[in-house]
C-alpha cells in the first residue's frame, strides 16, 4: 500500500511541477501570457524529474517518520 502511495505522489508530483513550470507566472498573472510556449523537451525533462523525485521522497519521509516516531522502529 505505501509503495503505491508513493508511486502515485510521484506520478502526480511529476505532472504538477511540469505544469507549473510551464506557466511563465509573472505574466500570467498581470495580463496574460501574450507568446507562443517554446516546446524543449529537456526542460519538462527535468520537471517530470525534480517532480517525481521531490513528491515520492516527501511521501516516503513522512511515512517513514511516522512508523519510527510512533512505533519507535529505526
Amino acid at each position: 500500500m505505501f509503495f503505491a502511495l508513493i508511486l502515485g505522489t510521484a506520478v502526480a508530483g511529476a505532472w504538477l511541477v511540469n505544469e507549473i513550470r510551464g506557466v511563465e507566472t509573472h505574466y500570467a498573472l498581470f495580463g496574460g501570457v501574450r507568446r507562443v510556449p517554446v516546446f524543449s523537451g529537456s526542460h519538462m525533462f527535468v520537471s517530470m524529474m525534480l517532480g517525481s523525485v521531490l513528491g515520492g521522497n516527501a511521501v516516503a519521509a513522512a511515512l517513514y517518520l511516522y512508523r519510527a516516531l510512533r512505533y519507535r522502529e529505526t
